[in-house]
């Protein structure tokens, strides 16, 4: 099941029993933004094959409106298909507009998901999860970043699975050597890390990248 590029993590058992967990793909620890968004029978899940993902490492707001629009138009509308979209936060203005769209077009393949994480950075964090996806940020900070949508800033995976506290990213489109060179980074972070718990929170960023490439 592992391979031989697999990642193996030991943790204590809180029984007398060894078991063993297998685990695929990228998780976060974060759910949809809101239950309207929810897309599977037992009415608890949202579940989506190749969607498109879009990843923003700040808190949307109301200015990032027509840029939404136009990305929502162009991948749920033209292409008919799914889109994820992950952010720091949204305000009620881009919280209230995702929601009536969704409940307007219930067809709608849409889900909002905030990633707000206090794990090592939130920068780090985020280069980690969209070079898994093969996606670049989208930084409004950064002068260089186009005002304008476009398609090639959206990262894929195989499949995703979002639940209210947890969100599964399935067989990333990440390039395998940028992934193993964001490994090769981390894992020299490790050596310089002595607090257990940071060890630990890096231990379990490589495991969660490093199942691209298994």
């Amino acid at each position: 099941e592992i391979g031989v590029d697999g990642f193996i993590t030991l943790e204590n058992s809180r029984t007398s029993e060894d078991y063993y967990v297998f685990k695929d793909g990228y998780e976060v620890p974060r759910g949809y933004i809101h239950s309207i968004f929810v897309n599977t029978a037992n009415k608890i899940d949202v579940e989506f094959d190749k969607p498109f993902i879009f990843v923003a490492n700040d808190t949307l707001r109301e200015e990032d409106m027509e840029f939404l629009r136009e990305m929502i138009g162009k991948v749920c509308g033209n292409l008919r298909s799914s889109l994820v979209i992950v952010a720091k936060d949204y305000d009620s203005e881009i919280a209230n507009f995702l929601k009536i769209n969704k409940s307007q077009n219930r067809q709608l393949n849409l889900v909002a998901i905030d990633y707000s994480l206090a794990k090592r950075t939130h920068r780090e964090s985020m280069e980690d999860f969209a070079t898994y996806l093969g996606a670049t940020i989208y930084d409004k900070f950064n002068d260089s970043q186009p005002t304008n949508f476009e398609m090639g800033i959206l990262g894929r995976a195989e499949k995703v699975i979002i639940t209210e506290k947890n969100s599964k990213f399935i067989s990333g489109n990440g390039n395998k050597n940028e992934i193993q060179a964001r490994i090769d980074l981390l894992e020299e972070q490790l050596t310089t890390l002595r607090q257990k718990d940071e060890r630990m929170e890096m231990s379990d960023e490589i495991f969660n990248i490093q199942k691209r490439i298994s």
